[in-house]
């Protein structure tokens, strides 16, 4: 009998599965255009952890804006030095770590042709059953230690 219900849920459970993943891959494609740039960072803020507005918001009010801001653009743009939030994105792969953190690796396109295309990591977070962006190949903590250096 167990072998039976095993046998009938299993199909169900891959379903699940696949769907929650797509849904996540869609979810990850949207909040592509929300990785945030200088000029629009408040435009972002509802798709960022808290932690990570807070860190990225500190970082871009330092003083020495212009060499916090030529960091910024190493960190945020594509290779022609377009903002990753203007480019197309394309989801490669979906790693989940727990129940509310997934690394996204993305492909980002830039909008110039003339340029190739490079991958990122996208760092998700569930806050209240919603997927944010936690983090972007890791400058988080690049940016709190450039906070701690001043």
């Amino acid at each position: 009998m167990k072998q039976r219900l095993i046998l009938f849920l299993w199909p169900l459970l891959l379903i699940a599965c696949g769907g929650a993943d797509t849904q996540l891959r869609q979810r990850a494609d949207e909040l592509c255009a929300f990785i945030p740039t200088p000029e629009a960072l408040e435009h972002s803020r509802e798709y960022m952890t808290a932690d990570f507005y807070a860190v990225l918001d500190t970082m871009i009010h330092m003083p020495e804006e212009e060499d916090v801001l030529h960091e910024w653009e190493f960190w945020f743009v594509a290779t022609d030095g377009s903002p990753v939030a203007r480019c197309a994105c394309e989801v490669l792969s979906i790693e989940r770590t727990d129940e509310a953190h997934v690394i996204v690796i993305i492909k980002v396109l830039p909008e110039d042709n003339n340029y190739e295309a490079d991958e990122h990591r996208l760092f998700l977070e569930r806050e209240n059953g919603t997927w944010l962006i936690a983090d972007y190949d890791e400058h988080k903590a690049d940016a709190k230690r450039r906070i701690e250096d001043r």
